[in-house]
Order: structure tokens, then C-alpha cells, then sequence
């Protein structure tokens, strides 16, 4: 069967199910993945989101790669915990909460799904259970905590191809190839001034997800991909991007959840991701990702610095913030250049959730690119702060960000606040972490 057949044969069972609801949309896929079109389409591992999904617009330029082992698909070099900078003085039972909580979130998954898939070096879901059932039931202190940790898993380097000697399943035995270094910085959960009522004062829209903007799991029609998950419209019986920014913004068709009180935290509250909307009468709603229209994501402190309105030293979120508070103007224009727009919903909880659908923890969770780095696993991570602070503790994988692309690449979640603020808007240092696997 033709390739274009293929997916016109695809495009079909996803206009069914986008017409039917959810039950037609399973069945369409299950149908497909089972058909000889099906099978076929898999076989030839063809990438669908290019070819289907056609812009209605030109999209933005994507930022240039700030990863430096991002040019070359990375593997896991095996090394020993004394390797870790500063393991034995961390907190491990500050990292406990945020541990469990990726358990939770893994085990839920069949045993024998792969951790990351295409990966086999990451071992399967099942590889997790006996290591999360022992932190379950974990009673003791943090040097009991440490042992269990060494006792269970194994400590990788993520290096570069060719930077050293790798085995067949691509984890490198032999010691000494240098590890990869990249690019770190911080996010938060922010907060933003709102209410129910659209005024003089509250007139910025807070928006949930439009009715026309459908997901789509390429799993479920047997295919698989780096990127398997993404949201898209129906347009002409096509699959088609969502508008960007300023058209979102000017035919407001999505639903509003709230009225916010200055477009420049709006658009930092998209940028984070997740957030609390302070009402007058001194109550917090909370409020997370639900979906976003794919475009690419443009910097605005690149944006700013290009511009020359700031300098690359002065680029930090807090000062950004000042200088687009202060040139509404030109603020408008320059973030009208980030096309990439997220759609919000309203959250429970104390704690803001992450990609996973499980709470972050301040401190201890991280945004990583989940291409190469499987949601869930912890990290010993080892970098530094905006003030040179070394940040060298246990980290888990359990967020994803636009901006987040590479082996080594991390968003170190601070938590809410000022201070959670100004640590993750002044944060960008170079260096890397270590994945942490249960031993087999």
C-alpha cells in the first residue's frame, strides 16, 4: 500500500473519532493498528506528525540547540556512586516524597512496557516494582535510605557518541569517557492576580481548552514515535495545527476560566506551566497545563536581548519582567513572536502537578526532554544556582517544558513564591546529571 494511502487511511480514523467521541476514537484505533494498513504504516516507522499535521500559518523559528550532546544521540555509561560529585552529603529524605510519588506514577504502567521506549538500555516498567515497594515501605534514616538507594540502583553517565567505548545495547562499560554537560535553568509555580469577572481592571483571558482542539496518541493506532502525544485541529478533512498566539488571542474562542489583571504574568504563567490565580477576597485557585496549540516556543529574553534592550547579563526573569511591564507596547509586539500558546485548566492540591499527572516537589523535581530521558527516573544531579551555589542532590524526572530539548538539559522546579521566582529566573548554568536504574 502507497504511503500516501496510508495516511489518508490514518487521517480517516482519526476524523471518525474526532466526530464520535472517545469510545469511536479507541475502536477506529484499534481497527487500524490491527488492519494490513496498520501493520504497514508501523513497518515502515514513517513520521506522521510532519506529514499530517500542516501548518495554517508559517510556524516560528525554533531556538537554536543550547545542548552541547545534543548533536549526536547519546548512551549510558555505567559508573559507580563515589563518581557522583558529593553524593553522601545530600537529604535523601527530602527526595523520599518526591520518589514515591514517580512509583505511583510507573507502576500503573504494564510491567513489560519498555521504560522509554526504543531504548531497551532503560529496562521496562516491571524492573521498577521491587525498588518501589521497598521505598514504600521505608521507615528509616536517611543513612538507611542511602544504602537502600545503593543497593538497588545503578548509577549512569549520559556521554556523547564517540566519546567513548559502548557494548551492543548501548551501555558503555569500561570507565573513563568523559560525561556530557549541558544547559540548566529554573521554573516555578507562579502567581497571578485574577477573578471570575471581566472589568476595567480583570480583562486579560485566562483560557481553557477550545472544544476544536483534539489529542492524538499515535500509540493507540500502533505507531511508534519520539513525540506520540500532541494536539491538533480539523481543517478541510485534514489534521492541522492549532492557530498561534495572535490569532488565539484575537478570536478568543476557547473557553475563559478567569480574567487576569496584566497580560505580561499571563504570559510568564504560560511559560511555567502551572500556577495560582490570587483572588480579592484572598482565596488561591489553582491552575495546570491542559493543553497547548504545538507551535514552536520563541524565547522572549532572546527576543529582548536581540532587540537590544537588555544585555545577555541583564536577561534575567525578574528583569524581564520589569522591562515588559514597563513597555507595553513593545512587550505586545515581542510576545506576539512566541507562537506557542498553552490552554489551562483548574487544579486540587497543595502542590502543582508535572507531565506525569503526580505533584512536583520544590527542590526536588525536574523538566527534562522525555525523548531521551524516561519520565519518573531519578537523577543525581550536579550543577550550580545563579549564585554559584553547587546543586548537587537526588533529582526526579517528572516535568517537561517546550524549551526542554536535549540529553542533558534540565528545569530545576523551585517551588512558589518571591524567592522561588527570582532563584528560577536568575538560573542558567551549565552541567549534568546521572540516571539512577534499578540493577539488573
Amino acid at each position: 500500500m502507497g504511503r500516501a494511502a496510508k495516511i489518508i487511511a490514518f487521517i480517516g480514523a482519526m476524523l471518525f473519532a474526532a466526530a464520535g467521541g472517545v469510545e469511536l476514537y479507541f475502536a477506529a484505533a484499534e481497527r487500524f493498528k490491527n488492519s494490513d494498513e496498520g501493520q504497514a504504516f508501523a513497518v515502515e516507522e514513517l513520521d506522521p506528525f510532519p506529514a499530517l499535521l500542516e501548518p495554517t500559518e508559517p510556524p516560528a523559528v525554533e531556538e537554536p540547540a543550547t545542548n552541547d550532546a545534543e548533536s549526536e544521540a547519546p548512551f549510558l555509561k555505567k559508573v559507580e556512586f563515589e563518581d557522583l560529585p558529593a553524593f553522601e552529603n545530600d537529604n535523601f529524605l527530602e527526595a523520599l516524597p518526591a520518589f514515591l510519588h514517580s512509583c505511583e506514577a510507573i507502576l500503573k504502567k504494564p510491567e513489560d512496557t519498555p521504560f522509554l521506549p526504543g531504548k531497551a538500555e532503560f529496562g521496562k516498567v516491571g524492573d521498577w516494582q521491587e525498588v518501589c515497594g521497598k521505598l514504600a515501605g521505608f521507615k528509616g534514616d536517611n543513612d538507611a535510605l542511602k544504602t537502600l538507594i545503593k543497593q538497588e540502583l545503578q548509577p549512569f553517565a549520559i556521554v556523547a557518541a564517540g566519546e567513548g567505548a559502548r557494548d551492543a545495547v548501548g551501555v558503555g562499560a569500561s570507565r573513563g569517557a568523559s560525561k556530557s554537560e549541558g544547559l540548566f535553568t529554573g521554573y516555578y509555580e507562579a502567581g497571578v492576580k485574577g477573578s471570575y469577572k471581566k472589568s476595567a481592571k480583570y480583562k486579560y483571558p485566562l483560557l481553557g481548552r477550545p472544544a476544536d482542539l483534539i489529542e492524538i496518541n499515535l500509540t493507540d493506532f500502533g505507531i511508534t514515535a519520539d513525540k506520540s502525544r500532541f494536539f491538533a485541529q480539523v481543517v478541510k478533512d485534514k489534521l492541522a495545527l492549532y492557530p498561534a498566539r495572535g490569532k488565539i488571542e484575537k478570536d478568543l474562542k476557547a473557553p475563559v476560566l478567569m480574567w487576569l489583571d496584566n497580560p505580561v504574568d499571563l504570559f510568564i504563567l504560560q511559560i511555567q506551566g502551572s500556577g495560582r490565580v490570587l483572588l480579592e477576597n484572598g482565596k488561591e485557585v489553582k491552575v495546570g497545563y491542559a493543553a497547548s496549540n504545538e507551535r514552536p516556543f520563541t524565547s522572549i529574553g532572546k527576543e529582548i536581548v536581540t532587540a537590544g534592550y537588555l544585555s545577555a547579563d541583564e536577561a534575567s526573569m525578574p528583569n524581564i519582567r520589569k522591562w515588559l511591564l514597563a513597555n507595553p507596547k513593545k512587550a505586545k509586539e515581542l510576545m506576539k513572536k512566541n507562537h506557542r500558546y498553552i490552554f489551562f485548566k483548574k487544579t486540587k492540591g497543595k502542590a502543582p502537578f508535572g507531565a506525569m499527572g503526580i505533584p512536583l516537589t520544590a527542590g526536588r523535581s525536574m523538566a527534562v526532554d522525555p525523548v531521551y530521558i524516561p519520565l519518573g527516573v531519578p537523577l543525581w544531579l550536579d550543577t550550580s544556582d545563579a549564585d554559584g551555589v553547587p546543586l548537587q542532590r537526588l533529582m526526579l524526572a517528572q516535568d517537561v517544558g517546550s524549551a526542554i530539548k536535549g540529553p542533558v538539559r534540565g528545569d530545576f522546579f523551585w517551588g512558589f513564591g518571591e524567592k522561588a521566582f527570582t532563584k528560577a529566573g536568575a538560573m542558567k548554568a551549565r552541567g549534568t546529571y546521572y540516571v539512577l536504574l534499578p540493577k539488573r
